[in-house]
């Protein structure tokens, strides 16, 4: 038997545990930066969505649909969220621990004894950079999600 596997980041904003917890949670389709390897299907993604709570979704949302990607299993506004990853066997927690700056946020993600990650610990690795943008840009950045520009090819015969 494999033993869990654990893997983390973190960022530290200039926002208190609770502003960095909101814009975290509420705000995750301005922050998640789409493109062709950040969704499951990204040519047809409408927003990425955090319902709060334990027991809310994260979801992919579609027009007429949705893909489940992970149900909520701790919600403590200001300090905690986590959640399972619905398509893989990863857990994610993240901590919203206050600093002098202003408020450190500390990811950790955990593979299941025995178990397989398929992009559930995917947050650990993109949220410094895209969070942390977030945050940098956020008191003066319009209000719509960023993507990433896709590659055109035009073949010719």
């Amino acid at each position: 038997m494999s033993e869990p596997r654990t893997r983390s980041s973190s960022i530290e904003v200039a926002a208190s545990p609770e502003t960095a917890f909101a814009a975290f949670t509420d705000e995750l389709d301005l922050w998640w930066v789409r493109g062709p390897i950040n969704a499951y299907d990204s040519g047809r993604l409408a927003e990425m969505r955090l319902e709060p709570g334990v027991g809310g979704r994260i979801l992919e949302v579609y027009e007429g649909d949705a893909l489940e990607l992970a149900r909520i299993t701790a919600w403590q506004p200001g300090e905690r969220v986590a959640w399972k990853s619905s398509l893989d066997d990863v857990s994610i927690d993240v901590r919203f621990e206050p600093t002098e700056a202003g408020t450190l946020v500390r990811l950790e993600a955990t593979v299941a004894e025995g178990g397989e990650d398929r992009g559930g610990s995917s947050f650990v690795a993109v949220t410094p950079a895209w969070f942390g943008a977030w945050m940098r840009r956020r008191d003066t950045a319009p209000r719509e999600p960023h993507e990433l520009a896709r590659l055109g090819l035009t073949l010719r015969y």
